[in-house]
C-alpha cells in the first residue's frame, strides 16, 4: 500500500515544488516545487524518483486575453532527482535535487533569431515529512505534511551573448533561501473500490536574493499550489493507474529592492491527464500532460502552453518482521 501511494503520488506535484517557481516575465519554469511525488518510505527504506519535464511557453498573455504574437519562445528542460529516505514508521526525510537548462528564443526586427541559454543545478529541497494517520486505524485515508528549506545551490550570474546578466527567470538558481510547505491527502475505496480520491497542497514562502545584478535586491512572488484529482485502478498486462488532476496555482508579485517587477505574478488552471504502469511494488513508469484552461496574470507575460514529464520510481527496502505501528501508542 506504501509503495502504491509513493507512486500515486509523484502525478501531482509535478511538480514542493510542479513548476514551483513561477518566474519573472516568463511564468511557468522550473518544477523544484511540483515535483514532490513521494510520501513516507517505510524504515530504513530509500526510495527514488526521476523526473523529466519539457515545458514550452510560446502563450503571451496579458491579463486574461491571449495575444497574438510569435516572436518569442521559451522552453524549460528540467530533469529532477528525488530521494526519499524512511527514518521511523511516520517520519521520512526527502532531498530534492534539479538539474535546469532554460532556452529563449526572440525573433529581431532583421528577421533573425536571438537565442540565448542558461543550464545547471538548480536549487535543492530538503523536506521532513510526517504520515498524520495511523494506516492500522485508518486503512482507507492517508494524511501525510512536511516542511523543510529550499536551498539557493543554483547560479544566478549567467550572461547573455551582449555579456550582461541574464534576467532572474532565466537562471537555473533562485538565489534565495526559501522555505517549502506540502501536504497529501489519499482517500481510497472512493465511489468505487478501485478509485481513489487525491489532494496535494503547497506554498513557497520565498525569500530574497541580495545579490541580485550585484547590486540589487530579488524576491520571487510566494505561491500556493492546490490540486485535486481521482486515480482508477486497472490491469492490463500489469497493474496500471488512470487519473485526472485539476490544478490552481497562484503566485504575488516579484520585487526588485522592494519595488513590484512588471509582468510577474498571477493565477492559473490547468487540466492533467496520465497513465501510471506498475511493472513490480517497486518499479513504476507514469507520464502526464499540463494543459492550461485558464489563466488571469499581472501584465504581459509569456507563460506555459503545454508541459509534459515523465517519472520513473524505484524502491529499495529491507522487509521487516516487526509491525511499524503499535495501535497502543498511535493514534
Amino acid at each position: 500500500m506504501k509503495t502504491k501511494i509513493a507512486c500515486l503520488l509523484l502525478l501531482i506535484t509535478s511538480s514542493l515544488m510542479q513548476e514551483a517557481w513561477c518566474q519573472a516575465c516568463c511564468s511557468g519554469g522550473v518544477p523544484v516545487g511540483g515535483t514532490l511525488g513521494l510520501g513516507t518510505a517505510d524504515p530504513k527504506a530509500v526510495q527514488f524518483l526521476f523526473t523529466y519535464d519539457h515545458n514550452v511557453l510560446r502563450d503571451l498573455m496579458d491579463g486574461n486575453a491571449l495575444l497574438s504574437d510569435d516572436t518569442r519562445s521559451r522552453l524549460t528542460r528540467s530533469f529532477l532527482m528525488e530521494v526519499n529516505y524512511g527514518i521511523h514508521g511516520r517520519f521520512a526525510l526527502t532531498l530534492v535535487l534539479p538539474f535546469v537548462r532554460q532556452e529563449r528564443s526572440i525573433r529581431e526586427y532583421n528577421n533573425q533569431i536571438g537565442f540565448t541559454r542558461a543550464q545547471g543545478l538548480g536549487d535543492m529541497v530538503f523536506l521532513l515529512k510526517y504520515r498524520m494517520l495511523n494506516p492500522l486505524k485508518h486503512p482507507n485515508r492517508e494524511w501525510l505534511i512536511g516542511a523543510g528549506p529550499k536551498i539557493p545551490t543554483g547560479r544566478t550570474d549567467f550572461k547573455n551573448n551582449q555579456g550582461l546578466t541574464m534576467v532572474a527567470d532565466m537562471q537555473p538558481g533562485s538565489g534565495s533561501l526559501d522555505g517549502m510547505f506540502w501536504s497529501f491527502y489519499q482517500q481510497s475505496k472512493f465511489l468505487t473500490p478501485s478509485m481513489s480520491l487525491l489532494g496535494i497542497l503547497t506554498y513557497r514562502a520565498s525569500g530574497k536574493n541580495r545579490n541580485y545584478n550585484q547590486t540589487q535586491v530579488y524576491q520571487f512572488g510566494n505561491e500556493f499550489q492546490a490540486n485535486l484529482g481521482v486515480n482508477y485502478n486497472l490491469f492490463v498486462h500489469w497493474p496500471m493507474d488512470v487519473f485526472v488532476f485539476g490544478r490552481y496555482r497562484s503566485q504575488t508579485v516579484d520585487l526588485v529592492d522592494g519595488n513590484t517587477f512588471p509582468g510577474s505574478g498571477g493565477k492559473w488552471v490547468y487540466l492533467i491527464p496520465g497513465l501510471g504502469v506498475h511493472f513490480n511494488p517497486d518499479l513504476s513508469l507514469r507520464a502526464w500532460a499540463d494543459f492550461p484552461l485558464y489563466r488571469s496574470l499581472n501584465g504581459s507575460q509569456l507563460t506555459t502552453s503545454y508541459k509534459y514529464s515523465l517519472s520513473l520510481f524505484f524502491n529499495i527496502s529491507k522487509k521487516s518482521k516487526a509491525p511499524v505501528f503499535n495501535l497502543k501508542l498511535d493514534e
